[in-house]
């Protein structure tokens, strides 16, 4: 997913790839090499993610992001 930008990188994956931890209740979704999203729909799941990772929030997504947590 991550080199699908770049035509010269091998191996090439063409589709949508989802990660899914059934555990922790959470899907990844690494749509390319800027970037992911993480769904739930536990927030407590989502929390210490959003603590511990919350400076790489895209600005675009972070005052809907931050109403959810606060």
């Amino acid at each position: 997913m991550c080199s699908s930008d770049f035509p010269s990188l091998q191996p090439q994956f063409n589709g949508e790839c989802y990660l899914i931890n059934r555990t922790k209740q959470l899907v990844l979704n690494l749509y390319d090499d800027r970037g992911m999203d993480i769904v739930s729909n536990n927030k407590e799941s989502l929390n210490g993610l959003y603590k511990s990772h919350n400076k790489l929030i895209l600005d675009y997504d972070r005052e809907h992001i931050d109403k959810v947590f606060s």
